[in-house]
């Protein structure tokens, strides 16, 4: 947990809060379809049950979606550099790059928080798997996205319409092998994998700054 904290101290890349919302209401979008909750969600008083709704019927989360790319390309360029030793503690010290020997698992993935007196810590956790030099693929850690947000702006509430949605929190990609030694890596910078990306730049209403990157 300390290293984690010190990471999250060190971290020079941002989640949004409307990406964190939609992170979450992506798993969701998974385990709760029954038209009979959805149509419970729509007669909700409260915002964040109608976007739910809406959000449900359209299927698309597009911030989320956003993100979990960007998660896989900066995944993947730690692991052809193996920048901080990432592919040899996850696959050992002969095993060279291969972009097909990884596979991170996003079309389901975990979610859990835990609060503080200063933030809540939240963590989104997928499963990474790898194909070693005899073929076989297994799994061989767990990817972290670990980013802090304030308490009273919970991403996670379906009750919440004073959530500030222009938020934007410390993250960490945190990797963790398997086993009962593991082995820890955390990555706190955007990479190549985004400096060189495209976008676009657009001032909002409120006066901030919104960034759409270009396929």
């Amino acid at each position: 947990m300390r290293l984690l904290n010190r990471a999250l101290d060190q971290t020079t890349m941002k989640l949004s809060f409307t990406t964190r919302r939609e992170l979450f209401l992506k798993k969701l979008f998974f385990n709760l379809k029954p038209l009979s909750e959805l149509k419970e969600f729509e007669g909700s008083p409260f915002q964040p049950m109608k976007e739910y709704a809406s959000k449900y019927r359209s299927g698309e989360f597009p911030n989320a979606d956003r993100f979990i790319s960007f998660l896989k390309s900066r995944l993947d360029e730690g692991l052809r550099s193996n920048e901080h030793n990432l592919r040899t503690i996850l696959m050992g010290k002969d095993v060279n790059y291969d972009p097909d020997a990884f596979e991170l698992k996003t079309d389901s993935y975990s979610m859990t928080t835990s609060s503080g007196s200063e933030s809540n810590t939240l963590y989104f956790s997928f499963f990474l798997f790898g194909t070693g030099s005899e073929g076989v693929r297994r799994p061989v850690g767990i990817v972290y996205v670990v980013t802090n947000e304030r308490p009273g702006n919970v991403s996670f509430s379906f009750t919440d319409d004073s959530a500030d949605s222009t938020e934007l929190s410390p993250m960490v990609i945190y990797v963790r092998t398997l086993g009962p030694f593991s082995k820890n890596c955390f990555i706190t910078d955007v990479g190549e994998t985004s400096a060189n990306a495209q976008y676009s730049v657009r001032r909002r209403s409120d006066g901030g700054k919104e960034y759409t990157f270009k396929k």
